[in-house]
């Protein structure tokens, strides 16, 4: 048993009874860090430098717990225990780490003086060979890893002392606990959990007087907005302002640069002249509408996952991209600051890409403003929740369905041999390539539904 499952038996009596019956939680899967081998491989030498406790890098086993002692090294006072993260702060799971590691490291009758997190300083730029001493802020936890510690108990106990009531006890749906779905399962289907926009204490409340079901919400309790949603979700009929829409599309000038970036944060920069975690763009794919019954134009670049790939995509955008003409995105926040940080990097090329920017147009926003509703959409207006709904062929079927993979598959590439490599390298393509194929059909859908009304 880790941390994680430790502190949730701790602070919840549902889950202690749950755990006395064998159940077994959906753990979350805690994704790594995405630090390519050579760089891990020097933070860890510089981190671990100097003599260490024999204990130091390896995991101690007591009764059902299990901690990893990261690095012990006598200080002045004593024993000292560090931890390093790959985060800008020392967050909460970090510190429960800590206090179990102290708390097994005590079954080992060994005490610790100081303890302390090595963070990611945010700040930190990139000029040059990396600077740990800088790039890593040192921070004593101390007291706030003991305020843990004195909380644990031998998981038996808890479970001995709670169980039988466990079972009565209505909890606050705490929805990120890893045993939420053994809880609650109706409630990941369809519920008012899905409802768009409404408070979520509003939402616990009602679930806890026995309403889940979004039909039976109060209609004094719902906006304009979200009785758009449960009056679809009834009538199994979309919702559709033409008037909106035509004028939303009013305002999209020919040539359409339909726009899509994939990008990656390092929390140790890669590339100088960037910061932690600062989103550093490696492919794009652009599809060129000339007219409204014309074939769209396709381009795209992807660059190798060992080079900054920033300058090459700056150019490309101003070759590409003319003077006049919109540039449609969807959930364009995005698109508008990476090409803001394209801008600021290269001077001969702003004025372009600040034209550029200036242009962009969110094709979320009809969705987003309940404009265009389906019962399909599930309360939802993101692009992975629309596009199959305009057209069923418009679905993620390839290796990769997200961004999140995108990220994880263009880092994978380090590790990767070449023949690896090259699948990955076509499964980013063929992902990125539907991103903008499909808000083109978007678009061209939209444009339909201010002509003669069809259904959808």
């Amino acid at each position: 048993m880790n941390a994680a499952q430790l502190f949730n038996l701790i602070s919840c009596q549902k889950a202690r009874y749950l755990h006395s019956q064998g159940a077994t939680p959906r753990l979350q899967k805690r994704s790594e860090p995405f630090v390519p081998p050579n760089v891990l491989r020097a933070v860890y030498a510089w981190f671990y430098d100097g003599f260490l406790h024999p204990l130091s890098r390896k995991e101690i086993v007591v009764g059902e717990l299990t901690a990893h002692i990261d690095r012990l090294v006598s200080g002045k006072k004593g024993l000292e225990l560090s931890k390093i993260i790959f985060a800008s702060g020392p967050y909460s799971a970090a510190i429960k780490e800590l206090a179990l590691s102290v708390w097994v490291l005590r079954k080992r009758f060994i005490t610790t003086n100081k303890i302390f997190i090595y963070y990611i300083n945010k700040d930190y730029v990139k000029n040059g060979a990396l600077d740990f001493d800088k790039l890593f802020i040192k921070r004593d936890v101390t007291r706030s890893v003991y305020s843990r510690y004195f909380r644990i108990e031998p998981p038996n106990k808890l479970i001995e002392k709670n169980a039988k009531a466990a079972k009565k006890v209505l909890c606050d749906y705490d929805l990120t606990c890893q045993y939420s779905r053994l809880c609650f399962p109706r409630l990941f289907e369809y519920s008012v959990l899905n409802v768009a926009r409404l408070d979520r204490e509003l939402k616990i409340n009602l679930i806890k007087q026995g309403i889940a079901d979004p039909q039976e919400i109060p209609k004094n309790l719902l906006t304009d907005y979200q009785a758009i949603q449960i009056k679809c979700d009834k009538t199994k009929r979309a919702h559709i302002d033409t008037n909106a829409i035509k004028d939303f599309l009013g305002k999209i000038e020919y040539p359409i640069y339909f726009l899509d970036f994939e990008a990656i944060g390092y929390p140790v920069p890669i590339f100088d002249r960037t910061k932690p975690f600062e989103v550093t763009p490696f492919q794009f794919s652009l599809h060129i509408l000339n007219a409204p019954n014309s074939r769209a134009k396709r381009y795209e670049f992807l660059a190798d996952h060992e080079t900054d790939g920033r300058s090459q995509i700056a150019q490309k955008l101003c070759d590409l991209i003319g003077e006049t003409g919109s540039v449609v995105a969807y959930g364009a926040a995005f698109e508008k600051s990476v090409i803001k940080g394209l801008a600021k990097l290269f001077a001969d090329r702003r004025k372009k890409l600040l034209s550029i920017q200036s242009r962009i147009v969110d094709l979320m926003i009809p969705f987003e403003r309940r404009w265009f509703y389906s019962a399909k959409m599930r309360g939802q207006c993101a692009l992975k929740a629309v596009a199959p709904v305009i057209d069923s062929k418009m679905i993620y079927d390839g290796a990769i369905k997200s961004g999140l993979e995108a990220m994880e598959n263009y880092f994978a590439m380090y590790s990767a041999n070449a023949e690896k490599r090259e699948d990955i390298r076509r499964a980013l393509l063929d992902y990125c390539k539907k991103d903008t194929q499909f808000l083109t059909g978007i678009y061209r859908k939209l444009l339909t539904l201010t002509k003669p009304k069809e259904e959808i």
